[in-house]
């Protein structure tokens, strides 16, 4: 994800860039000079054997110093230039771009080699031209060369930690895995050639091309440098340790918000290694799981939380199974002239108001909303769960409701609504097509208390219930009292019919 902090710490600096290079190649003059110190040149007294070829190969390769150093500052700042030209333009990098930005830091790092290359290979000449000994002119040229890892390593390594900004741009998007080139084993390998590859092969090169008196006198000289090649080992291997566990502690981190429930989380891709295809992939789990979330929060509000849950964790088909379960039925009265007296977008006010109403206290008993027909809702209590007293929440819910209407009164101008309650056995399941379905409750239960419904709005308290759900609700009977007994239409016997007499507390 770019930003504008990232951007702001993107600094693609000429001095930065060539100050990291000018350093790396001090240190792998550092390494020469540090054999040379530990080893010594033999002859290099005026008259001495070597001392002509010492001489000339410090000129010459001053020279070749001074014409390297201006060729490849020119050379570097137009890659530069047509490497992080989309930096200064502050735009998306190309694909291409992308690629020669993470290419860099190792392009950059084998330009250098080859100049420290050809360097070994021209002290070598000169020395063979000299017709010095074969073992000296080998161990000079291999010294040289071996600087030049140095020094072509150490600018890798470090380009690459000071170019992190531009790498979490260029790979912004979702990093390729063609494009990945600072993998884990290149960074491993390139920390082993610095500190143990390196020193050592000047340790086993020693011997050669001095005279025996001079390797008698090499051991203290190069316990020093075992030493030194020690601790530089160490420092060494403290850093690469370190560029692999900050950024998997940065994603431990992220994935304990993760389980926290923050799923807005995300780290930034500025590795194009592995390391870079895990932080990659860690967003694109969170975005999934973004995703997951939202698809079941819709899914939860269109068929309710319960249906969205048991269809989530078992395999949905059509068809459906007998269960006990209590419905509320409640329906506006009046809703054809409200829509004769008030404009749409009124209606539309007082509908989710009032469904609003219905859905927080249907939610508040463990219920849900089956669907919405108009201006009206069927609720239901116990399926697709096994809530034993389905028929007190279905109950206690209605007498919520009674208090919530009473309130939209209030608010609203003729607003009216009535509430039925029933229980019973009813048939639970996936009833339509193979490709498109609905979980419902089918049954006289349903039937009753859509007949109730249609009681109430004449009733004085407007909620009613049958005494099949009264008496099934053994903690809330007492909240309600038997008022008539009426023949509902479609049914063969009288139904017992109660009211509630107080509000819920």
């Amino acid at each position: 994800m770019v930003t504008d902090e990232l951007w702001e710490q993107v600094a693609v600096s000429d001095a930065g860039i060539r100050l990291r290079v000018v350093f790396a190649n001090l240190v792998g003059v550092a390494v020469v000079s540090l054999e040379v110190a530990v080893i010594g040149v033999p002859g290099t007294r005026p008259g001495g054997r070597f001392h002509g070829a010492f001489m000339a190969t410090q000129a010459i390769l001053l020279a070749y110093v001074a014409l390297a150093t201006i060729v490849a500052l020119r050379a570097s700042r137009v890659r530069q230039t047509r490497t992080f030209g989309w930096v200064a333009e502050r735009r998306p990098p190309t694909p291409e771009e992308s690629a020669a930005v993470l290419r860099f830091p190792s392009a950059e790092a084998g330009r250098l080699f080859g100049w420290w290359a050809g360097g070994a290979l021209l002290v070598t000449a000169v020395n063979v031209g000299f017709s010095n000994d074969a073992g000296y002119c080998f161990r000079v040229g291999l010294n040289t060369l071996l600087g030049g890892l140095t020094a072509s390593s150490l600018s890798f390594l470090l380009l690459e930690r000071f170019n992190r900004p531009l790498f979490a741009l260029a790979l912004a998007g979702d990093p390729d895995d063609t494009v990945t080139r600072l993998g884990l084993e290149r960074r491993l390998l390139l920390t082993w050639a610095l500190g143990a590859a390196v020193p050592v092969a000047v340790i086993m090169t020693a011997p050669i091309g001095v005279s025996a008196a001079r390797r008698a006198e090499l051991g203290g000289p190069l316990l020093v440098l075992g030493t030194l090649a020690l601790a530089a080992g160490l420092v060494l291997t403290i850093v690469a340790a370190r560029s692999i566990t900050e950024p998997v502690d940065t994603l431990r981190r992220a994935q304990r918000r993760v389980e926290g429930g923050d799923l807005d989380t995300e780290v930034t891709v500025d590795d194009a290694g592995e390391i870079g295809l895990l932080q990659a992939g860690f967003n694109r789990m969170t975005a999934a799981l973004r995703e997951r979330q939202r698809i079941d929060d819709l899914f939860g509000r269109h068929v309710g939380v319960e249906v969205a849950r048991q269809a989530l964790r078992q395999n949905p088909r059509l068809g459906g199974e007998l269960r006990d379960a209590s419905v509320l039925f409640i329906d506006l009265v009046g809703s054809m002239s409200l829509a004769e007296r008030l404009s749409p977008d009124r209606v539309v006010t007082i509908l989710n108001d009032f469904f609003s109403a219905v859905v927080r206290c249907t939610d508040e008993e463990g219920g849900w909303v089956n669907k919405f027909e108009g201006d009206a809702a069927l609720c239901v209590f116990g399926p697709p769960g096994d809530t034993a007293d389905h028929a007190a929440c279905a109950l206690r819910t209605a007498r919520r409701l009674q208090v919530a209407l009473a309130e939209l009164a209030t608010m609203h101008a003729d607003f009216d609504a009535g509430v039925g309650v029933s229980s019973g056995t009813v048939v639970a399941g996936n009833i339509g097509a193979e490709n498109r379905y609905e979980y419902t409750v089918i049954g006289a239960p349903v039937n009753e208390a859509a007949r109730l419904t249609e009681e109430a709005k004449s009733h004085p308290g407007r909620v009613l219930a049958t005494g099949s759900a009264v008496e099934a609700a053994a903690g809330e009977r007492a909240h309600w009292r038997a008022c008539a007994a009426k023949m509902l239409r479609g049914k063969s016997s009288v139904t017992q019919i109660y009211a509630p007499f107080d509000p819920p507390q």
